[in-house]
């Protein structure tokens, strides 16, 4: 059985700096630097961080060409004579850059240097794929680029999900071929307010201007593996929507199951035929006013609630809609399940915050029209068995769980279940072990 392999954390390999490159990117060759900006508003079908927004086309003022300006300039005093080239043009095309790489390469193999390639712009969700007016360019390209004879490119990507470069070149193994980048693969890269990308500040000794010190995000570098350089967790932070976007940004997958505590997800992603081409929705609320705001707007436009979870500790509710996930839809936030009326609605998602319990009832789902449902709950937190004994009664009568959520106020567990030809196995006892 085989693993795949991902790249460490370049902090803990003391990579980055251009003040100690020799340590980090050894080469016996003198290096040449060329420098990439990228576009300010990549094609519509590229899709890119909601963090770094586009800017509208024309625009030529703005956070996104501050930052870039800051990074090239921040670049270009830290490499001093060994710059070769940079590129910033906002409205370069891929086959412009494509030449300037082709170029650059050919200018290195003649002289015998060590390219550097270093570029500040958007990241294409989920490739990390540097972004230009008119498509974008991938870290396999630029390895196709590379003439025999030359030393392999160094990589340093200040991008959105540029860990999959990262990931990349460590997976080749080629000798000199290496990227250090921004972020994980699923993460945003973060600028320093009016001072210009985090890892590029990093990189030029420029760490007073960060808050922490370091990134916010864990940088990775391709020369050490995750097992030898583990990233830390404070820095592999994602925001909720940027995390299911990037799980799900090509219609395949859906998220079918989300638990969240104390800022901590657990999310299964699946594909379902029924709901590839549909419409997605994913966004946190701080509370249930704002949440329920946001809800009758999404209601409004037929976008219906498939998964709805809320975090005890922070009070913030997660929401995941569908388009076509039945035809009505109601929400109830309930102090005692045994006040719940069905009518001719189901059950389709639960939660819990702040002692209360909220049900999603849905109508026109196709896999709960019909079906009969029950809701279980242990009487008191020491009585987990007396559920399980229920859930298990429940199992041999043709019922499986569809929702079940923790309600930390009343101390209780409670699970629904609907009736269904379909099997299923469940390990509630870990599962209520593992909460306590």
């Amino acid at each position: 059985m085989s693993s795949k392999v991902f790249a460490g954390s370049a902090i803990k390999q003391n990579a980055g700096k251009i003040s100690n490159i020799n340590d980090w990117s050894p080469t016996t060759k003198q290096r040449r630097w060329l420098l990439i900006a990228g576009s300010s508003h990549p094609p519509e079908k590229v899709h890119i961080s909601m963090g770094r927004k586009r800017e509208a086309k024309g625009e030529k003022s703005g956070k996104y060409l501050q930052g870039i300006s800051l990074d090239l300039f921040n670049i270009e005093r830290s490499v001093g004579h060994t710059l070769k080239n940079k590129i910033q043009n906002l409205e370069i095309t891929k086959a412009e850059v494509a030449n300037h790489i082709t170029s650059f390469f050919q200018f290195c193999l003649e002289n015998d240097f060590k390219p550097m390639l270093y570029y500040s712009g958007h990241g294409e969700m989920p490739t990390g794929n540097w972004c230009f007016t008119d498509g974008t360019i991938g870290v396999d390209e630029i390895l196709e680029m590379v003439p025999e004879g030359m030393a392999y490119p160094t990589i340093c990507s200040d991008a959105c999900y540029s860990g999959t470069w990262a990931d990349f070149c460590i997976r080749k193994g080629i000798d000199g071929f290496e990227c250090l980048s921004a972020c994980k693969p699923d993460q945003s890269a973060f600028d320093n307010r009016d001072n210009g990308g985090e890892l590029t500040l990093y990189m030029t000794g420029n760490e007073k201007k960060l808050t922490k010190g370091r990134p916010v995000t864990e940088p990775l570098f391709s020369r050490g593996s995750q097992p030898d350089y583990p990233t830390v967790r404070i820095f592999g932070k994602v925001h909720y929507a940027e995390f299911i976007k990037y799980h799900t940004y090509d219609y395949r997958n859906i998220l079918i199951s989300q638990s969240i505590r104390d800022g901590y997800l657990a999310a299964v992603f699946a594909s379902d035929q029924k709901y590839n081409s549909s419409e997605k929705l994913y966004w946190e609320s701080a509370g249930y006013a704002d949440f329920f705001q946001v809800y009758k707007s999404d209601v409004h436009c037929r976008k219906f609630i498939y998964s709805l979870k809320a975090d005890e500790s922070t009070k913030r509710f997660y929401a995941y809609s569908i388009e076509g996930f039945g035809d009505s839809q109601v929400v109830l936030k309930i102090d005692d399940p045994d006040d719940i009326t069905w009518r001719n609605m189901a059950i389709t998602s639960c939660t819990a915050c702040k002692s209360k319990f909220y049900f999603v009832l849905s109508s026109g789902v196709p896999e709960f029209e019909n079906r009969e449902q029950v809701v279980l709950m242990n009487p008191t937190f020491s009585q987990s068995d007396n559920l399980s004994e229920k859930v298990a009664d429940y199992y041999s009568k043709g019922f499986v769980i569809t929702s079940m959520c923790y309600n930390k106020g009343k101390k209780k567990f409670l699970v629904v279940m609907t009736k269904t030809s379909e099997s299923q196995e469940s390990s509630l006892e870990q599962s209520i072990s593992m909460s306590q």
